[in-house]
């Protein structure tokens, strides 16, 4: 699989995308679509070492976190029902990729510190402390590329199933 040049051109979206569009559960369990940063992205941009050790082994590569406020829907959403879609796209180039998984919140502080962005003050006043400032952790299940005509499915790791 990982072989596939499919497989690389699907992480290089991860990682190139900008914003990462997350898929919840909402009311009456209807899809709930929202746009986020994509903290992968905005590492690489930064160019900075800082978010390495949070994603550094993690038992898929399509893993990943997000950073919201606490006090958000979609927060409330999450807690109640942690599974999740993370859609990642090119509209330039006709390339997408969905990836399916779990999230849970994390409280590790370290983690919240090593994720924080510049700028964040402005939603959260307090910065990496502020108790309004939400992460979780996306344990990825599957995922599917799609380029042209191909798709690629992907299973991850039986690891990223400890808790499904």
């Amino acid at each position: 699989m990982t072989e596939d040049p499919r497989f690389l051109d699907a992480l290089a979206l991860e990682r190139e995308a900008g914003f990462v569009c997350l898929s919840t559960h909402g009311e009456g369990g209807f899809p709930e679509t929202r746009m986020l940063f994509n903290l992968k992205h905005l590492a690489a941009v930064a160019g900075s070492d800082s978010l390495l050790p949070p994603f550094a082994g993690m038992e898929c590569d399509f893993s990943s976190y997000i950073g919201t406020n606490t006090s958000s829907r979609k927060t409330a959403q999450i807690r109640a029902d942690g599974r999740a879609c993370f859609y990642y796209s090119d509209s330039q180039g006709y390339r997408g990729l969905g990836v399916t998984g779990l999230l849970e919140e994390v409280g590790d502080e370290a983690v919240k510190r090593a994720l924080w962005r510049e700028g964040w003050e402005s939603y959260y006043p307090q910065g990496a402390g502020d108790p309004d400032f939400a992460v979780f952790r996306f344990k990825a299940l599957k995922a599917r590329y799609y380029h042209g005509l191909s798709v690629l499915e992907i299973d991850c790791p039986a690891l990223a199933r400890g808790n499904a």
